[in-house]
């Protein structure tokens, strides 16, 4: 009697680890790495200096840069023709910097506060995203392999796990 779960579950794994063989590395890591909340030192009154820039390291001007905390936007502006902004009567604490096609987090430190490894100006790319941020169903959307995969399993298993148990009752 308990030989069918037990069956059940080694068919399981067997097909869990068969998946994990089978699937390319890349779409079972991560795009790309997890960086650090970058460290930022303000100046004296508070201003936190930064450049915008796209993913060629080109700098973005004129594009819209919104500084928020717990939510709640504290201040916008507008990068100038290098793509530099500035936003100042800040004080030491975690922010996000907004664009129009992301978001950064970053860490600001008071003058007499910062680490000596905090930055004086803050490099935004203006594609910077939340990990987590894109939902699941862009993976399958992009690689129809993957999904090809996922409902040949669903299908598989069940009719697997089904064919491996006896149509005998127990004491009959």
């Amino acid at each position: 009697m308990i030989a069918r779960p037990l069956n059940a579950c080694r068919l399981l794994a067997v097909t869990l680890a068969t998946l994990g063989i089978v699937l390319p590395t890349p779409l079972l890591q991560a795009a790309d790495p997890v960086q650090a909340i970058p460290d930022i030192a303000l100046d004296a009154h508070g201003t936190l200096l930064g450049t915008l820039v796209d993913a060629q390291g080109q700098p973005q001007p004129q594009a819209l840069v919104a500084l928020q905390q717990d939510g709640q936007t504290l201040a916008q502006t507008r990068s100038d023709a290098h793509g530099r902004f500035a936003v100042t009567g800040l004080r030491g604490g975690v922010y996000l910097i907004v664009t129009e096609h992301g978001a950064l987090p970053c860490r600001a430190w008071t003058a007499a506060a910062a680490p000596p490894s905090a930055g004086r100006q803050l490099l935004v790319p203006s594609d910077a995203a939340y990990r987590g941020q894109y939902p699941i169903s862009d993976l399958f959307i992009a690689d129809p392999i993957l999904l090809s995969l996922v409902i040949a399993a669903a299908i598989a298993i069940p009719i697997a796990v089904h064919n491996s148990k006896s149509d005998s009752v127990p004491g009959s």
